[in-house]
């Protein structure tokens, strides 16, 4: 199964050297925590990710964020390839079904305090795979990061992917 599903893409705990179950949901987010904006083009900083996968030679995010809506565009450059992935989404947990070619996507986009968290599935024929992001803005907005958990068949990967906004 192809890595087009990275947003996403990985959040700091794995550069901490946290075990899995850091990339656990907590069972209660206080409701009170702010809600920030995650809009804005995000440059993949490759020196600051810890990556499990062969690293792309550069990536962009682009979010587009207008509480509930989520749109999220990636392209990640590959052996000089451009590999873009996008998708739409809303905060509020409602599933969304994407079909591509011969894959499936499902995907929950909820809150859980002041990150989201993606909670997907990836499914190709009879094989399936899981992908769990936590994707967390530092204090001042600059900085984008993605705790990636993927689960399947054949690969099992925990990223942790560092973007910049530009």
């Amino acid at each position: 199964m192809k890595n087009r599903f990275i947003p996403a893409t990985a959040v700091l705990m794995l550069a901490m050297g946290a075990s899995p179950a850091a990339f656990r949901v907590p069972a209660r987010a206080a409701e009170s925590s702010p809600r920030p904006d995650f809009t804005g083009v995000w440059k993949l900083n490759l020196q600051k990710s810890k990556l499990q996968v062969p690293a792309p030679e550069s990536g962009v995010f682009r979010i587009e964020h207008r509480e509930p809506s989520f749109k999220l565009s990636r392209t990640f450059i590959r052996d000089g390839k451009e590999d873009t992935w996008g998708i739409g989404l809303t905060t509020d947990g409602k599933e969304v079904v994407q079909e591509e070619k011969s894959e499936t996507f499902r995907g929950r986009l909820t809150w859980v305090g002041s990150d989201l968290f993606l909670d997907s599935t990836i499914s190709m024929g009879t094989r399936t795979a899981t992908n769990k992001v936590t994707y967390h803005l530092s204090e001042d907005s600059r900085i984008l990061t993605a705790a990636e958990s993927f689960r399947g068949p054949i690969q099992k990967h925990d990223n942790l992917w560092v973007f910049d906004k530009e």
